[in-house]
């Protein structure tokens, strides 16, 4: 990386020759039972989210299993230039298949942190390669809404009810596909005022 390019942190939250580091009992997560690369239940991004760090999550396959997870960004353009802005704007996702994912509150998009005076509402849409079982909307490490939409694209609105004010929420979407294909989409952080 070229110096002085300040680049905010992104969390590989799947890798295709490992597992999930989301969250304990999260779809594919490293547990006692299945600890591939040794269990670190210290590891899990939700700690880190927790304490406040904002991480943006990718997934990346390495070398070994490739086509198996991808890292997903929402860029201007092709250039290099616009790949390096959505990165440093947290503008990216992680999926383990070819799935679409929009995260969208008023004029924010995943990844973005701002100030708002109105409950936090959410348009989420994802487009998968086979029906989604489940959709769940993630808020400071609790399921706050969850479908079961069984088909492959799904577009709805969620508004959060019991915002805390004062208080910055994270707010993250996890999609699993029937298939057992997961797409997790990079959380905006919310400050309501």
């Amino acid at each position: 990386m070229a110096a002085g390019v300040n680049v905010p942190l992104t969390f590989e939250i799947y890798q295709g020759d490992r597992q999930n580091y989301e969250m304990p009992g999260a779809p594919r997560s490293n547990n006692e039972k299945d600890p591939i690369g040794g269990g670190r239940p210290k590891g899990f991004v939700n700690l880190a989210l927790g304490k406040g760090y904002e991480l943006a999550f990718q997934a990346i396959a390495s070398h070994i299993p490739t086509h198996m997870s991808y890292c997903n960004l929402l860029a201007a353009d092709s250039t290099r230039e616009a790949a390096l802005d959505a990165f440093k704007k947290r503008h990216v996702y992680g999926a383990t298949d070819h799935i679409l994912a929009e995260f969208i509150s008023g004029s924010h998009i995943m990844g973005d942190a701002f100030t708002a005076s109105a409950a936090p509402s959410f348009r989420i849409k994802l487009v998968g390669t086979a029906p989604f079982g489940k959709v769940h909307v993630i808020k400071d490490n609790k399921y706050v809404y969850s479908i079961s939409p069984g088909k492959a694209t799904v577009d709805f609105a969620w508004r959060d009810s019991a915002p805390d004010a004062g208080k910055t929420s994270y707010y993250y979407v996890r999609g699993e596909q029937s298939d057992g294909e997961i797409v997790w989409v990079s959380p905006m952080w919310i400050t309501y005022q």
